[in-house]
Formats: C-alpha cells, structure tokens, sequence
C-alpha cells in the first residue's frame, strides 16, 4: 500500500482528509485514497491509478491491464464533499466510511471476483 504523506498539501481542500499525493505531471498531482489498492478489475477503468515507488502515477484510462494487477482511487471520485458514486459497491462503501456514515470499511465486503 502506499506511503500516506502527511503534509498539509495532501489534505483534500474540499473535505480536509489526508491522502497520498502523487504527481502526475509537471506541476499537477492527484490525491489517491491512502491504504487502499485494490484489484484493477474491479474498479471502472476511468477511476483506477497506477503508482510508482517515485510518487508518481499514471491514470490508466481504457487499458486493458494485467490479471492481478492493482490499482488506486482518486479521492475526488469518493470525497464526501461530493454526491455518493454510482458504480461497483465497493466505490459507494469507500464515499460512506468518508463520510462517516459507516464506522469500518472492509473492502472484502464489496469487492466481486
């Protein structure tokens, strides 16, 4: 899992909970749900993220990934201060814990094959 960086810039400017920032370009970054990777499969392919161990990440877009690979979730797409996801179970549990509406989140719960 990844490292959480625990500067003021990784805090979600909308919510404030810390999360992992990576680059993604000159100057740009995303914020990434810390302690969170899950298989690639069963994220849709517009929300998955792929790490480096140098911060930096690539957003997979439509790419077919290899079996067992996994991947991370940008924090805009589960932040509270936004409307709860549509899409899998396991997007819609992850925005809940967020935003305090359930006391755990155990990803094995939700997520399918």
């Amino acid at each position: 899992m990844g490292a959480n960086n625990t500067t003021p810039d990784a805090a979600c400017p909308e919510c404030t909970l810390v999360q992992d920032r990576y680059e993604t370009g000159p100057g740009q970054h995303v914020l990434l749900e810390p302690r969170y990777e899950p298989p690639a499969h069963t994220i849709p392919a517009s929300h998955r993220w792929i790490t480096n161990p140098d911060r930096k990440a690539t957003h997979t877009g439509d790419a077919e990934l290899p079996a067992g690979t996994f991947c991370r979730i940008s924090h805009s797409i589960v932040c509270p201060c936004n409307e709860e996801p549509s899409g899998p179970p396991v997007l819609k549990a992850l925005w809940r814990y967020n935003s305090g509406l359930l006391a755990h989140f155990d990803p094995r719960a939700f997520e399918a094959g």
